[in-house]
């Protein structure tokens, strides 16, 4: 978006180079892999009973809010990315109490 001229502004301002954005974008194309696979293994799936009861405790029409229909997408998406983050955080614990690591001093 902006083209090439606007990306190397954008590249200045944050002090990076070509090489360091290439980097940064490997990187993150890495762990978004990862996280896919560790998201597919623990099946991260949002069920309509889910989001039914996450809209009626929110309050449902009674507080004011749209019809579920009209928000259920939102609440699919909110629901999914709790659970997802919850999935990351229990494999950082995991990796973290696999890790040995060991200082030089």
């Amino acid at each position: 978006v902006g083209g090439e001229e606007v990306l190397n502004q954008r590249m200045a301002e944050f002090g990076i180079n070509q090489k360091t954005l290439l980097r940064d974008i490997k990187n993150e194309l890495t762990i978004q892999k990862l996280l896919d696979e560790v998201f597919k293994e623990k099946s991260v799936v949002v069920t309509d009973e889910e989001i039914s009861a996450f809209y009626e405790q929110s309050g449902g029409v009674k507080a004011g809010l749209p019809a579920l229909e009209e928000v259920k997408a939102q609440i699919e998406q909110q629901l999914k990315a709790t659970k997802e983050q919850s999935v990351v955080t229990a494999y950082i614990e995991e990796l973290r109490g696999k890790a040995e690591i060991e200082t030089l001093i």
